[in-house]
């Protein structure tokens, strides 16, 4: 059924990992067998006639006669299309009984579920048959199929997690990513959650029902881990990449009374017989190695749990932030190098050993690997401000500049106490750093902070054109709803474990800063303070378009851009002396001597 699905959709044949998925839909756990070498095979495989199973066991219960399995599989790999396949291939089997209920975050995605499965219905000639009559029910939310019993639920309905659920019968259950960033932020939000799935049973038809959860989880207490643990679910889960032996009993789960169960799929089993697959694709002709390191670059933790749906994550996964994945160098206020590069020296010779480590035991700073000669003036330069508000006790303010692709924070500061001392020391940090731009946090009491700000400093730093009230422009940044642990820790990791951020010797030594970004974690309110961090979050956020640059392609497109210009120079000057029109100047552009034939003219 996948396969005609596919085809049906213009796509190439699914990969090997997706007709894993297809299989597991169908036959759950009970579908698969372990020989005494410890290898897996389907037990239902391509045999014409049944081979000899002897000394082999099951992996499930053949015998169980509902199911509640939790298939948890990367993004992208097309776990909707193949459960919205299963969902027709139920309806194929027993039209007249079976009834499915699709439920995700919102009714919406819920809606387009069953549009999908309706789409197929009603262009697939396999399943020309079963297409809604005229007196059936046939809306965007729920249709019937053709031979379906007289029944108040329909053949297929959708419905939002947060929806009216109960009410409503099914034979087949498909809970269709419940679990979102939005609803799982917290420990309330999550047992509300759960407490939503616990009326699944009021749902299921008399006798009991199939229940397929599909999902990636959003936290480390992701509700998919409580269902296995503590509910009885069983999950299925296949990672992005085959799982490195310190991993491996991320996906064993302890349940109540000490049973435990390993929920790893087998396709990603076998690396437990061959070590050679370790963190290699499982499914590389659709996510290859490329890729995969593509989707790496946005942050350790990210990947860990929405590739490899690992939750029980690390301290090196629970503080995603570290020292050495910055560089720490002596940063002009006006100029940078052309290109910096970030390394490991074989003998250790750019670790700043004279720098304090204010992360975990292990960290380390960096000075750059290469340095490049040739140095340029900046081309962006912002000033963000974080200023104090209820429950704060300091005003702090970051400097970040760019260059040809590169982040450098040249300067940080904090001050605690009286708003206009703060006020004062960020003016005067503006004009030492001749900023071009200065952007505010909208966290206190609107505009009131950059009101009472432009008249310090338009005094300090005065405007240099008619008409203007101060050198540089002040403005609010956008409001952002993603909590903040969350919006710093997204903002900065990706840059960080890409190397595009340097920090100045003094801002690596501010103690303050550094401890808030080597402790951070994605827990609500896991600092005291970190005024410091999300000033430094904010203006790498402001300036992140600027990541999308090439580093050393913008180094040597200003590098040509230069040359021409130059060569354009020669050139005139040489049109110049032709027509006798010359001028002397010494090698700073003073002029010396200018002469005019007039005569030529």
């Amino acid at each position: 059924m996948a396969y005609l699905i596919w085809e049906h959709m213009a796509l190439p044949e699914p990969t090997p990992a997706q007709y894993d998925i297809a299989y597991f839909l169908q036959h759950g756990w009970a579908g698969y067998g372990v020989r005494d070498d410890g290898s897996i095979f389907e037990w239902f495989g391509p045999e014409e006639v049944e081979p000899d199973r002897t000394g082999c066991r099951r992996m499930g219960e053949p015998d169980k006669k509902f199911r509640e399995d939790i298939i948890e599989a990367f993004r992208g790999i097309g776990k909707s299309y193949l459960t919205a396949g299963f969902a027709l291939w139920r309806l194929y089997r027993k039209a007249f009984s079976e009834k499915i209920l699709v439920v995700s975050a919102s009714g919406t995605k819920a809606k387009e579920f069953v549009s999908m499965a309706k789409t197929l219905l009603m262009t697939m000639d396999v399943f020309e048959h079963m297409r809604p009559r005229d007196d059936q029910r046939d809306t965007a939310w729920s249709f019937d199929v053709n031979g379906a019993s007289i029944s108040q639920s329909p053949s297929v309905k959708a419905v939002g997690i947060t929806g009216q659920i109960t009410g409503s019968r099914a034979t087949l259950i498909i809970a269709d990513d419940i679990e979102v960033t939005d609803n799982s932020r917290t420990e309330e939000a999550r047992e509300r959650l759960l407490h939503k799935t616990n009326e699944f049973a009021a749902i299921k038809v008399t006798g009991g029902a199939d229940v397929i959860f599909l999902g990636t989880p959003q936290t480390e207490e992701s509700i998919y881990t409580k269902l296995i643990k503590e509910m009885g679910a069983t999950g299925w889960i296949l990672p992005a990449r085959y799982p490195m032996p310190d991993k491996r009993q991320s996906y064993v789960f302890k349940r109540e009374g000490g049973s435990e169960i390993d929920c790893l799929s087998p396709r990603a089993r076998a690396v437990d017989l061959d070590a050679d697959l370790q963190w290699k694709p499982t499914d590389p002709e659709r996510f290859n190695e490329m890729e995969l390191q593509n989707r790496e670059s946005k942050g350790r933790s990210y990947f860990a749990l929405q590739f490899q749906l690992d939750t029980s994550l690390s301290d090196a996964e629970r503080y995603p932030l570290k020292q050495h994945d910055l560089i720490v160098m002596a940063c002009n206020p006006f100029k940078a190098p052309q290109i910096v590069q970030w390394g490991h020296d074989s003998n250790g010779r750019n670790k700043r050993i004279d720098l304090m480590n204010y992360g975990f035991t292990g960290d380390s700073w960096l000075a750059p690997l290469f340095v490049d000669s040739e140095w340029r003036e900046y081309e962006q330069s912002l000033l963000f401000v974080d200023p104090s508000g209820r429950g704060k006790d300091e005003t702090a303010w970051a400097i970040v500049k760019t260059l040809n692709g590169m982040l450098y924070a040249v300067e940080t500061g904090g001050v605690s106490g009286d708003p206009g001392t703060a006020m004062a020391a960020i003016a005067a940090a503006a004009k030492n750093h001749k900023v071009h731009e200065i952007v505010v946090e909208p966290n206190y009491a609107g505009a009131v902070w950059i009101n009472a700000f432009e008249p310090i400093l338009a005094k300090v730093w005065p405007a240099e054109k008619p008409g203007d009230t101060a050198a540089c422009t002040v403005r609010e940044a956008e409001w952002s709803r993603t909590q903040k642990e969350v919006r710093i820790i997204e903002t900065l990791e990706p840059v960080m474990t890409t190397h595009r951020l340097v920090v100045d010797e003094r801002v690596a030594s501010d103690g303050v800063l550094m401890y808030q970004l080597t402790h951070v974690t994605r827990e609500r309110n896991c600092l005291s303070h970190d005024d410091r961090l999300d000033a430094l979050a904010g203006a790498v956020a402001e300036l992140v378009n600027t990541l999308r640059v090439d580093v050393n392609q913008a180094a040597k497109e200003m590098k040509e851009a230069e040359e021409e210009a130059l060569l354009e120079e020669f050139i005139e000057g040489c049109l110049r002396n032709a027509a006798g029109d010359y001028a002397l100047r010494t090698f700073d552009g003073e002029l010396v001597h200018q002469h005019h034939d007039y005569y030529h003219l």
